[in-house]
């Protein structure tokens, strides 16, 4: 069964490094996505080739650049969201948003987590995480080496566990749902990272690297007046 492996990174340097890592490792570009917010300072395109952990994104021409080497190049779409401002995105998650009409956005950002086989609770989740700052990886994984791979590299780089974040940004007031009509967190600081303690109500987890079933596509039917239309 197709799974879809999630990683939040906190910085930019680990972000990069995963991705290259994913790319060396023989998964597909077009299976890798990647969302990072304004607090990177990102430009209208991007290049990731700079030297690892500068912390912020530079100017790279037309072609935008995610990766640490010429060929591991993901295309980063520039995009703005309601409540969380302009940000970077590439991969399945940028081809929902840019499907999405301006006033859906918001929307769209959940929407296009849940397609990938994230329960609505923790699309919130990840949606507040890159609006405080968070970059979320995501890998589309037909098969189980695949998944084990990117659960691999996403633990070596420190993925942040997901639960764990969010409680401690409940303890904050925060009320657990990601709502446009709040103002983008700008700088609004991340928690420290904790010990992985273990987690509950998933299929699977790894740390902060977690592992969801990816919904099966719907295959729409045809009616028996439908199908006795000449073509």
């Amino acid at each position: 069964m197709a799974k879809t492996v999630i990683g939040l990174m906190d910085n930019l340097g680990d972000a990069q490094a995963v991705v290259r890592e994913l790319a060396e490792s023989g998964i597909a570009r077009d299976d890798i996505g990647f969302m990072a917010n304004q607090k990177h300072q990102l430009p209208s395109t991007a290049d990731l080739n700079e030297s690892e952990g500068s912390g912020t994104l530079t100017g790279a021409g037309t072609g935008a650049a995610l990766g640490g080497m010429a060929g591991l190049a993901l295309a980063l779409a520039p995009l703005v969201i309601p409540g969380i401002g302009p940000i970077l995105a590439a991969g399945p998650i940028a081809a929902a948003l840019a499907g999405a009409g301006l006033g859906a956005l918001a929307g769209g950002l959940i929407g296009s987590l849940t397609k990938l086989g994230v329960p609505e609770e923790e699309a919130h989740y990840y949606a507040e995480a890159v609006r405080r700052g968070g970059i979320v990886i995501t890998v589309a994984a037909d098969k189980a080496e695949q998944t084990k791979v990117a659960v691999a590299i996403m633990r070596r780089h420190d993925a942040v566990d997901i639960d764990q974040r969010a409680t401690e940004w409940k303890k904050q007031g925060w009320k657990g749902r990601f709502e446009a009509s709040d103002p983008p967190a700008g700088q609004t600081p991340l928690p420290a990272v904790q010990e992985p303690q273990s987690l509950v109500r998933l299929e699977e987890a790894a740390y902060g690297a977690r592992i969801y079933p990816k919904p099966a596509k719907r295959v729409r039917r045809k009616t028996q007046k439908q199908a006795g239309k000449p073509a």
